[in-house]
């Protein structure tokens, strides 16, 4: 039997990327350099008033 580390909503079929996409912001891995402690995109978090920006890269980054 396979369990599941999130819920899936009531949705028999979830896919991969919904299944596995962070929900916190210490689940997210790298990019220490903007989500580091001090570092700009935590800061905006943390504060509760993101700001408005454009995240660009490749597919899968």
């Amino acid at each position: 039997m396979v369990t599941r580390s999130t819920p899936t909503r009531g949705q028999p079929h979830v896919p991969l990327a919904e299944r596995l996409r962070p929900h916190a912001l210490a689940e997210v891995v790298g990019q220490q350099h903007l989500l580091g402690d001090g570092m700009p995109l935590r800061i905006a978090f943390e504060s509760g008033q993101p700001h408005s920006c454009i995240l660009w890269g490749p597919p899968g980054t």
